[in-house]
């Protein structure tokens, strides 16, 4: 139910983003309002699927064949629909090729093992045993916390596991900030606070994420008017955190309704396009 959500909220952001020049302002305005409602969805889709997959390494790859089929159309017929290519960014599925790169380095980051610290600890006499020993406990005998996913993480020192950390998120997050793309770095960093909920929070999550994703949301709306001088239409984006926290059954959906948007994606933006031609 989420993702099919997503996907008419996407649509109705495509919509209003690709026949931006036959249509009124604030009908364009509202298509964009609306439809920004989708990226927390698939934000919350995608920390999920991270966090469960296993074999991430065969989750980036349907990501990123999708997202390279999806820029193909995009390259393809914007021309032919009568748009220029360097009018768009890059669709949005490379925005979460770049979460991707974060995530893994925070998984490398969180894989490290917490150092073991020694104490003392006084044991108390009692009326059976008059003791005054002392018990040294050495931590708690956990090597860091183990990762719930796919991902794989290489046997290394922990010095190397954090430059690796680093040289996956430094460089997705700067790619996230200077390549046109659409969400950039607010959709990464919308894709990071899901993550951290799920992986850190126990309780009250949905909670949680609203007010974490009202901070972001604020200085992001506030960096890109200092920056443009106008408002975000992604600002509205917060109204759909709730619905990612509707309750919804366990059961294990069909393997092709699991990868249905993977086939949605690519397809709607070529329909978009070739109805420029008829309509």
């Amino acid at each position: 139910m989420k993702k099919v959500l997503a996907c008419i909220f996407l649509l109705i952001d495509h919509i209003g983003l690709y026949y931006a020049d036959r249509l009124p302002v604030p009908v364009y305005l509202f298509l964009r309002v609306l439809g920004s409602l989708s990226l927390p969805l698939f934000a919350y889709s995608f920390a999920r699927g991270f966090l469960r997959t296993h074999n991430s390494g065969l989750y980036f790859l349907r990501i990123f064949s999708c997202a390279m089929l999806a820029q193909v159309v995009l390259v393809t017929f914007l021309p032919v629909s009568g748009l220029r290519i360097c009018d768009f960014p890059l669709n949005s599925l490379y925005t979460l090729l770049c979460s991707f790169g974060v995530l893994y380095g925070c998984e490398l980051i969180f894989s490290i093992p917490s150092d073991r610290v020694g104490s003392l600890h006084l044991i108390e006499a009692n009326a059976e045993s008059q003791s005054d020993r002392y018990g040294v406990r050495i931590g708690n005998g956990l090597s860091g916390t183990a990762p719930r996913t796919g991902a794989y993480i290489p046997s290394a020192p922990p010095a190397a596991l954090f430059c690796l950390a680093l040289l996956l998120i430094v460089p997705s997050v700067l790619v996230s900030v200077f390549v046109n793309m659409e969400y950039g770095i607010f959709g990464v960093l919308t894709v990071l606070l899901f993550y951290l909920v799920e992986k850190k929070v126990p309780k009250n999550r949905g909670t949680w994420m609203f007010f974490l994703f009202l901070v972001l949301d604020l200085a992001y709306v506030l960096i890109y008017y200092g920056v443009s001088k106008t408002f975000s239409v992604h600002g509205a984006s917060i109204a759909a955190i709730f619905l990612c926290y509707l309750p919804v059954s366990d059961k294990k959906p069909p393997l092709a309704v699991k990868h249905a948007f993977y086939i949605f994606y690519p397809v709607h933006i070529l329909v978009l396009l070739l109805l420029r031609l008829v309509i």
